[in-house]
């Protein structure tokens, strides 16, 4: 929850944040790695992700450290973000249904790994996955890291057996 200003306050309002290691592939090909911020808890008292920064509307810009700097990344410009282990395990319950895809983007990448998601008996395919998520950012779940994918900038899916 933010904090009240006080006379002496030098941040009023300021939310604390908890630091996250992350790669960010951008649009025109840069790659940049640093550390970007999370809130420490959401309103349920769950922690923060960077996805929902990347999902909040009144977000435009993410600060990313990067040595003894920061810069700032127009959202709409990120084409991934890879965040380490510690910030890759998959949701944790039995509703989950695992969708194994390689994903081609328009920048040339090629990314493997699986989509979890809730899904209807019915609805259960990688196109019903994609056509209901509200989320810009696809969470693409790899070995060893989560990979957050501008849909914006994938061109082609292909579901992947076994």
């Amino acid at each position: 929850m933010p904090r009240e200003a006080t006379d002496r306050d030098p941040k009023p309002f300021w939310t604390p944040k908890r630091r996250i290691t992350a790669r960010v592939s951008l649009v025109h090909g840069a790659v940049l790695e640093g550390t970007l911020y999370a809130d420490v808890h959401r309103l349920d008292g769950t922690p923060g992700s960077i996805a929902d920064r990347l999902e909040d509307p009144f977000i435009k810009y993410l600060p990313l450290a990067v040595d003894d700097r920061h810069v700032l990344l127009q959202k709409h410009q990120i084409v991934t973000i890879e965040l380490g282990p510690e910030d890759s395990r998959p949701p944790e319950t039995e509703e989950l249904r695992e969708l194994r895809v390689r994903l081609r983007l328009s920048t040339r990448a090629i990314l493997e790994g699986s989509f979890f998601a809730v899904l209807s008996p019915v609805h259960s395919r990688v196109l019903d996955y994609l056509n209901v998520t509200p989320s810009t950012f696809l969470r693409l779940f790899q070995t060893d890291r989560l990979a957050l994918v501008n849909g914006q900038y994938v061109v082609e899916v292909s579901e992947l057996l076994g």
